[in-house]
């Protein structure tokens, strides 16, 4: 309160915006254009996003065990629009690839497919963004589930090497290298 008392008595208005007059006319085209334009620049923006996240919750929620398929197909759609939500698709293609893989009415071929899909997306989106230690966690823990524990742990070192503070890191390795055998390593 005393700094803005201050203030008010020591500051001089600027000079340079004393003199802009804009015409009335001017002023208002230029108002209704901020106004009418606004909402269609914001739409723009964020389109891809948008339509990508309604294709996310179509793929994570199939109706029955027959749309999956259809789900793979989605998240396929989804991942090749390449917008701000690619991160948001990719996590969402990895947990619901570890639900399907547990599935068993679903076909070890479509499995296999969704396995192969999330594998290949995850390898593109770590070599894009390879300090996104969330997406190394995830993946970690997603190739964990496939068996594949070697790979497993080098995901997880990627990320603690980027994130050593997070101790649920730690857990999980240890987790994985009782899984894998190696009790004296945990």
């Amino acid at each position: 309160l005393i700094l803005a008392f201050i203030h008010s008595q020591v500051a001089k208005p600027f000079k340079t915006c004393e003199k802009i007059i804009i015409p009335k006319h001017i002023a208002l085209a230029l108002a209704l254009l901020v106004l009418l334009g606004t909402p269609f620049a914001v739409w723009g923006m964020n389109a891809e996003g948008y339509i990508q996240n309604k294709e996310i919750l179509k793929a994570i929620r199939p109706a029955s065990l027959a749309d999956v398929n259809n789900s793979l197909d989605i998240f396929e759609k989804s991942l090749a629009r390449n917008s701000f939500g690619t991160q948001e698709t990719l996590t969402q293609l990895i947990e619901f690839t570890a639900k399907v893989i547990r599935f068993e009415d679903v076909s070890p071929e479509l499995k296999q497919k969704f396995v192969n899909l999330t594998a290949s997306e995850i390898q593109k989106y770590i070599e894009k963004n390879p300090q996104d230690s969330r997406t190394l966690l995830l993946s970690g823990a997603f190739i964990a589930q496939t068996g594949n524990f070697d790979t497993s742990l080098k995901f997880f070192e990627s990320a603690i090497a980027i994130s050593p503070k997070k101790q649920f890191m730690y857990q999980t390795v240890i987790e994985i290298l009782f899984q894998k055998g190696n009790k004296a390593e945990a």
